[in-house]
């Protein structure tokens, strides 16, 4: 298995952008950045801090989507937001302009502050939101449409309708591989990926 070769980064700072689908390995992928060396950073959890510790921005949300999205205890669900969002394109929309200046000012905040090495950002929708605008480089993490469909059933429980519904809210795998700078296939072993991961690292980022 090819080692990371030191120094992790000698020129200037390398922001990139990861993405993919649903079930892809994003989150992954970022965590074995994060192991080599690498600043990190999430929408996901940009979105979660928001809704969870902004009341401005969790209002907003609950006054868009209404009492659907929230769970017994009277709070913001996130699973529930995550089914309405997937049903209904409006819906996705009015959040998404509620949700994504607040991951972008968090983002590029990060970025002024980044000085050296790389930071990595993962979102999901980093073409579709504008976000590739901000970063040196982007990466798609891939995996056929089978082992996807497998992973999304197995970790989540989805059926194949839900499973359809959900991957067609996103942009096609194809067109961003077609967009992306770098593309990683994650369709075999943990340790392949890893694997994978310093290849391109060694060959593309020092």
């Amino acid at each position: 298995m090819p080692k990371v070769k030191k120094p992790l980064r000698s020129g200037p700072p390398l922001v990139v952008g990861l993405t993919g689908g649903l079930g892809a390995g994003k989150s992954t992928v970022l965590e074995l950045f994060r192991a080599r060396g690498a600043a990190v950073m999430s929408a996901d959890a940009v979105v979660r801090d928001a809704l969870e510790k902004d009341p401005a921005v969790g209002r907003r949300v609950a006054r868009r989507l209404g009492p659907v999205a929230l769970g017994p205890s009277g709070r913001l669900d996130r699973a529930r937001i995550a089914a309405v969002v997937f049903r209904d394109a409006r819906a996705r929309a009015a959040l998404e302009k509620i949700l994504h200046p607040v991951v972008r000012r968090v983002f590029l905040q990060r970025r002024r502050a980044h000085r050296r090495g790389w930071l990595v950002f993962e979102v999901p929708l980093l073409f579709e939101a504008g976000f590739d605008r901000w970063v040196d480089k982007t990466l798609v993490v891939w995996a056929p449409a089978g082992v996807v469909v497998r992973r999304l059933a197995r970790s989540r429980g989805w059926g194949p309708a839900e499973i359809r519904r959900r991957l067609s809210a996103q942009m096609a795998p194809a067109e961003k591989r077609r967009r992306a700078d770098w593309v990683l296939v994650n369709n075999g072993t943990r340790s392949g990926l890893r694997a994978a991961v310093d290849r391109l690292i060694n060959r593309e980022m020092r």
